[in-house]
């Protein structure tokens, strides 16, 4: 089990302030129900009964009865201690039709905490916020990080470097079964260049089986059934185009351009298919497989009306989705990465621009801002202007830096830092 503290620490600071609702929200697989088995072992640690943690895992089939909300309601107030503060962890709670009516029932007793985990943003946007009017607190989780990724392998056997370490987690992904996976085979076989190793088979490694079977349940789970839309190909087709598409301006129009190319609507069926696609990409958003990214300019900070950027939760995802083709549009799977990763610090992030130049990222967090270039390579002269030039044209004293891999020809120019991404990472 990885350790999350950044997690656990927050759910720590909000502990016994039950007029909120803490709610753990991330695409599938990412650690919520690990993190609330984290802060399950730190409430025992710290005095608190087994008779005062009501834990409820929603997947499980012996809670299959409690997918109905008043059900639901009358098991954990059965259950409560009437004398002392019960904490009430509830795992993927999108699963019972009307949680919220439960939900806030609960939150108005005073000697509940209550704790939720879920895989949809729509429930909390929609739903929950407008019932609870503010009363609850969002902890928004992401596949591990570099840092925590690089934690599950034992980097001084064998002499494992980090270097070589994110490759692989630019492949493979930061999803917590995954680097299990993969430590695993690592120990097994230390000298090995091929990682991860094939299966005796010669097919799929255990690390690629278990992304096949994490990229079909997100489809059909949270995408086809949310939908009702029963065409998978249709949708794998939507998720396809946006993964090949990360890091560049997307327009609804080039998503259906891109469907249409391969299902050859007629005039009508088009009309009729504009709201199914609509429906997919909003879909794919609320699930947390991606996010997007709008673009605003830096000279009066307005938002531009034209297209934004999305990127993945994880590039192991994509990698998979494309048959483990490494070649693929590297710069733009380590912009991904270095996206994700500002999201995780708890940025709000966009894209700039200043007059006809892009800044990669311009992240803001309480009353400061950043601004970051990520770019494969900045050895050549060429390449190095190309990727300084827009964040020369800023004129204000936040802080500027060039995210790149391998040689660096120089540590800063003209205050902008020029930093390797895998040590920006491990930060």
């Amino acid at each position: 089990m990885v350790d999350r503290p950044a997690y656990l620490e927050k759910l720590i600071k909000w502990k016994d302030k039950s007029d909120f609702i803490k709610i753990v929200s991330g695409v599938r697989r990412c650690g919520k129900s690990t993190l609330l088995l984290l802060f399950r072992e730190h409430l025992k640690k710290n005095m608190v009964a087994e008779s005062q943690v009501i834990s409820i895992n929603l997947e499980l089939a012996e809670h299959s009865e409690l997918l109905n909300w008043e059900k639901l309601h009358d098991y954990v107030k059965a259950r409560v201690l009437p004398d002392r503060m019960n904490y009430v962890l509830i795992d993927e709670i999108q699963m019972v039709y009307e949680f919220q009516r439960a939900v806030n029932s609960l939150r108005l007793e005073k000697n509940i905490d209550l704790y939720l985990t879920g895989s949809n943003a729509y429930m909390y946007s929609q739903k929950l916020s407008t019932l609870l009017s503010g009363r609850y607190i969002e902890v928004k989780m992401f596949p591990l990080s570099f840092k925590e990724f690089a934690s599950s392998f034992d980097t001084e056997r064998g002499g494992l470097r980090y270097d070589f370490l994110f490759d692989v987690y630019r492949e493979y992904g930061g999803f917590p079964d995954i680097a299990k996976l993969l430590a695993a085979e690592f120990k097994e076989n230390p000298r090995s260049t091929a990682f991860p190793l094939p299966n005796a088979a010669g097919g799929l490694s255990d690390a690629g089986l278990y992304l096949d079977s994490l990229y079909n349940t997100i489809i059909v789970k949270d995408i086809s059934l949310r939908t009702g839309i029963d065409s998978v190909s249709e949708i794998n087709r939507i998720v396809r185009f946006l993964f090949s598409n990360i890091g560049s301006e997307t327009s609804f129009n080039g998503i259906m351009n891109s469907v249409n190319s391969e299902f050859k609507f007629t005039a009508r069926d088009k009309n009729i298919y504009v709201s199914k696609v609509q429906k997919i990409t909003d879909a794919l958003l609320e699930s947390f497989l991606f996010y997007q990214c709008d673009r605003r300019q830096l000279k009066g900070k307005e938002l531009l009306r034209t297209n934004s950027k999305y990127y993945a939760v994880d590039t192991g995802l994509r990698y998979y989705t494309f048959g483990g083709n490494k070649a693929m549009d590297g710069g733009h799977i380590l912009e991904n990465i270095v996206y994700i990763e500002l999201l995780r610090r708890g940025y709000r992030v966009y894209t700039g621009k200043v007059n006809a130049k892009e800044v990669d990222f311009v992240a803001e967090r309480a009353d400061t801002t950043e601004y970051y270039q990520a770019a494969l390579s900045v050895q050549s002269e060429e390449t190095l202007r190309r990727e300084l030039e827009p964040l020369e044209r800023i004129d204000d004293n936040f802080e500027k830096t060039i995210l790149t891999l391998g040689i660096i020809p120089q540590k800063s120019y003209k205050g902008i830092k020029i930093v390797d991404t895998a040590e920006w990472l491990l930060r």
